[in-house]
């Protein structure tokens, strides 16, 4: 073999790649659900988290959705934020993880030319199980609502409302995007 056929054979990518990927989620921010400062804006107010049941500048509509969200920010890890605004950006999505395949196979062509047939799938523990590889994220703008409030001016305080309506749960990307199904590219290179 002449060292020209050997410097192309080693340019050559192999016929096998096995891709991992795994990196944190984006960053989000616990808002209010709907427009609690009166700015005309909703979802962007980040959220004040009450120093407890009988904070005295928040009021609730009902000793059961207080509880209900004390509970929840209890197992949520809000009341680590307890009396004040919680920061922003201060939450991260779960971790994200996948496994690409790729296969290529290079044929000659004419002397230095050569045709590289390529597969790649893409989320390949997706398609092995529909449950591993999926994509779970607040969506841009990466707000998270967890209660709803109004200000009543004349009490002075913010009254708070906590039902399952208020509250945005962690969604699966899988059926508002791609990248949470597996999927096959397929192509043909020329190199010379």
């Amino acid at each position: 073999m002449s060292t020209s056929e050997k410097n192309a054979a080693s340019q050559r990518p192999s016929p096998l790649a096995l891709i991992y990927q795994g990196r944190t989620g984006h960053n989000y921010s616990w808002v209010f659900f709907g427009d609690a400062n009166g700015d005309g804006f909703t979802f962007n107010d980040l959220f004040y988290m009450p120093s407890g049941p009988s904070d005295p500048k928040v009021r609730w509509n009902s000793t059961t959705e207080r509880d209900n969200f004390f509970a929840y920010a209890q197992s949520s890890g809000l009341t680590r934020y307890a009396g004040q605004i919680v920061p922003r950006n201060s939450e991260t999505s779960p971790w994200v993880q996948t496994v690409d395949l790729k296969f290529t196979q290079a044929i000659p062509i004419y002397r230095n030319v050569h045709a590289e047939l390529f597969a790649s799938l893409i989320n390949l523990g997706n398609l092995l199980n529909r449950k591993w590889g999926l994509q779970q994220e607040v969506v841009f703008s990466y707000g998270r609502a967890v209660a709803g409030a109004t200000y009543d001016a004349t009490a002075g305080q913010y009254v708070y409302t906590f039902t399952p309506s208020t509250l945005d749960p962690v969604p699966i990307v899988a059926n508002d995007q791609p990248v949470s199904r597996w999927q096959v590219q397929t192509g043909l290179r020329i190199r010379f």
